[in-house]
């Protein structure tokens, strides 16, 4: 693990669900139009709650982050080069930052 360990880690993923809450959605609020009702699963206490649950080597091994996303998304039939995928920030790859004045 870098610099800061097992702890430094946990607190930056707390702190980034925090500001996930304040900023992220409700900028993804302002961006859907007045026609679309948006919706944010990931947002519900009980998903996050049982995401921070989980032990941080089930979610980063070997420098590969959201393991575990990756090998259920495998589990559940999806091609390995899609669940391999590397991570990008949604805003950037859906387009939703165009969308705000």
């Amino acid at each position: 693990m870098e610099e800061g360990g097992v702890l430094a880690a946990e607190t930056m993923m707390e702190e980034d669900l925090v500001r996930c809450g304040e900023v992220g959605l409700l900028r993804d609020e302002l961006a859907c139009s007045s026609s679309v009702e948006p919706r944010f699963p990931f947002a519900d206490e009980g998903v996050a709650s049982m995401a921070l649950s989980i032990p941080l080597d089930f979610k980063i091994r070997g420098g590969r982050r959201k393991h575990l996303l990756r090998e259920a998304a495998k589990l559940l039939g999806l091609p390995e080069e899609v669940a391999e995928t590397p991570k990008k920030a949604a805003q950037y790859s859906s387009g939703i930052l165009k969308l705000l004045p």
